[in-house]
């Protein structure tokens, strides 16, 4: 494999990875190697967040507290993807979230968050759910998923509200 890299002075260069600047072979490699199982190395303080029983247009919250431990002693940072799904097909077509996940002390809210993770880190993220305006009485449910490209499988922790 030849790796082409660009020199203001001289044009173009290639090299073979032997020859590649070794920061930019480290950081390569560590994009791209696996640790391990991301349950492993990801605690997570919820295994189910159950915002009970709500009303039309209100909304509730529930912390979901995440922390990386670093068992293997890597000293790496992690890029962690947080993702709120709503699973209702009811409200796929609605304007705003149903489901949102929000960083303490923004009130912004978002589906996705991508965290960089520090070593014994740990970050705290608010899960909401916004009652649509339905006048029946159903659950509705959605999961919370975390991935990391250098961990294999995912964390998943389900998620519901009532309508009443």
């Amino acid at each position: 494999m030849v790796v082409s890299t660009h020199n203001e002075d001289e044009g173009e260069e290639e090299h073979t990875p032997e020859q590649t600047p070794v920061s930019k072979r480290l950081h390569e490699q560590s994009e791209n190697q696996v640790y391990g199982r991301i349950e492993d190395f990801l605690i997570v303080n919820q295994k189910k967040i159950d915002l009970g029983g709500t009303l039309p247009g209100q909304v509730k919250e529930e912390d979901l507290q995440i922390q990386y431990r670093d068992i293997k002693s890597l000293g790496v940072s992690l890029k962690v993807e947080v993702k709120v799904i709503c699973e209702t097909q009811r409200f796929d077509d609605l304007d705003e979230y149903v489901f949102g996940l929000r960083k303490p002390p923004n009130f912004d809210f978002n589906d996705t968050f991508i965290i960089k993770m520090d070593p014994e880190n740990k970050i705290t993220l608010r899960c909401a759910v916004k009652i649509p305006n339905v006048r029946e009485e159903m659950t509705i449910n959605g999961q919370i998923k975390m991935e990391c490209s250098n961990l294999e499988g995912k964390i998943v922790i389900p998620v519901a509200a009532t309508v009443k």
